[in-house]
């Protein structure tokens, strides 16, 4: 096993490795910062950044820091300057904001207010004696008069861990800071989490709020992230799949030429796979650690489903685990509630299901392949099971089951383990047609249509299936509409 301590995430880029993939969120920030030096009033004051564990959150508040930090020289015809105050809220990464499980809120403020004095070069109040609500009234009334010649950036980084530990000092903070700061129009906030943050009373503060999600690397930022060649790179991205702490961890290794045999070409078992077993164990272990061990077991079989409901769940677990047997509807949502509190599950209102965060299921899911391979087949045999079971019942819900068919179909192709497979997906396929297709209505082969046109993950694991039922599906619209 890896050394976890040597495999700590860098909570910023370090000089020879470049920052990557957030060019459309550092222009958002400047973007507002246009409209501030320019004296319009920034309606939308709040930003929030937010994706899973390990996707750059904290690298990408570094680096907005990095640019914006007032250094103390005024350039000419620039504008007013930035200055930038950067509180990480994680009570593992700034021990001295937190007491127990609550904020000290007057540290908060308080180093707030030393990080902007010490740029713009004025003296700290003495307020030991102040109240935190004080406290805060005269830290407003400063950053209002400091924002008439600077543009202030006040961030705050892990937002989430202070909603769910100290929620109730959250709120505090909205209406004591945040909330008074925005009606300036001259101050800008930026936020982290992973989840997108929803938790505002404030109507004033609702209504200046902007969610960006951050996405995955694909393999040429990859590329760039490793500053490596398109054979690295695509080796990393098939055990990473964009996720930027488990690219970064890889690529470390390869920097070390730990586990690659650089004399002969590169090909995917070149990265050794017990070490990838390791970094992905290093880094789920993280995901996983705020669930108790049976969520967290839980979690890693039902990574292989690439959509959610208590009835998918219940039907998985019962299958796997003998000991979750007869449980009920509400047993499985209070574990969905979980898994979505700590922000592993999304709630996807168009498809009206709960899924993991794409990167994070692949992760998983690639690490289950490795660790468990038994495990792995079974949970694919049964998802496919019960997608299959259901595509039986309703089979006006094409678009709802077939894909995902087709998709665990195509990982048990690798499940060797498993014995007795089924049909064949043209053999199954024939068969569907034949005995259900004078059920489907139009409507339900174009839902099917506009779904496989956005499933670019079925056309990759597998091309040939997503083909056929493609043209299938394209033939029999034409065929209905003539």
């Amino acid at each position: 096993m890896i050394d976890i301590q040597k495999f700590q995430p860098r909570r910023s880029p370090e000089p020879n490795r470049p920052f990557v993939n957030r060019v459309s969120e550092i222009n958002l920030i400047q973007k507002k910062i246009g409209l501030a030096r320019r004296g319009d009033p920034v309606h939308l004051a709040i930003t929030c950044f937010w994706g899973p564990y390990g996707m750059g959150k904290s690298w990408l508040m570094r680096e907005l820091e990095r640019q914006f930090q007032f250094s103390g020289l005024r350039q000419s015809g620039a504008g007013k300057p930035t200055v930038t105050a950067r509180l990480d809220l994680s009570n593992k990464y700034s021990p001295t904001l937190w007491h127990e499980n609550e904020i000290i809120r007057e540290n908060l403020v308080r180093e707030l207010w030393k990080q902007i004095a010490d740029q713009i070069k004025v003296p700290s109040q003495n307020l030991d004696q102040a109240s935190p609500e004080q406290m805060t009234s005269e830290f407003v009334t400063h950053v209002t008069y400091w924002s008439s010649d600077h543009i202030i950036l006040i961030m705050l980084d892990t937002v989430d861990d202070l909603i769910k530990n100290n929620e109730e000092s959250f709120f505090w903070l909205e209406q004591n800071l945040i909330e008074r700061l925005i009606l300036t129009g001259k101050v800008l906030f930026i936020f982290t989490s992973r989840g997108e943050l929803r938790t505002w009373k404030r109507f004033q503060v609702r209504q200046r709020v902007e969610t960006h999600r951050l996405t995955a690397f694909d393999s040429e930022t990859t590329a760039k992230e490793l500053n490596s060649s398109t054979d690295i790179s695509n080796l990393v991205f098939k055990h990473a799949f964009g996720h930027p702490l488990v690219t970064d961890y890889l690529g470390r290794l390869l920097e070390n030429g730990e586990n690659t045999n650089r004399n002969t070409e590169l090909k995917l078992e070149d990265l050794n796979v017990s070490l990838v077993r390791d970094v992905l164990h290093t880094v789920i272990t993280e995901i996983f650690s705020p669930l108790d061990a049976t969520i967290a077991k839980m979690a890693k079989y039902i990574s292989v489903l690439r959509w959610i409901s208590a009835e998918s769940l219940r039907f998985l677990t019962e299958k796997i685990d003998a000991n979750q047997q007869g449980r009920g509807d509400v047993y499985f949502l209070d574990q969905i509630a979980s898994l979505q509190s700590n922000h592993l599950l999304y709630w996807n209102s168009s498809q009206k299901n709960y899924e993991f965060d794409t990167v994070l299921r692949r992760i998983v899911t690639h690490f289950l392949e490795i660790d468990d391979f038994n495990l792995f087949g079974l949970a694919n045999l049964n998802a496919f099971t019960f997608h299959l079971e259901h595509l039986e019942k309703y089979p006006q819900y094409l678009a709802r089951y077939i894909p995902e068919l087709v998709y665990h179909r195509a990982l048990l192709e690798r499940s060797k383990l498993i014995v007795e497979k089924p049909l064949t997906f043209q053999e199954w396929w024939k068969e569907f047609l034949e005995t259900r297709s004078n059920e489907i209505s139009i409507h339900a082969w174009t839902e099917l249509l506009a779904r496989l046109k956005n499933d670019e993950e079925l056309y990759r694991v597998a091309s040939k299936e997503y083909e056929t039922l493609l043209t299938y599906t394209e033939e029999t619209i034409a065929g209905k509409t003539l």
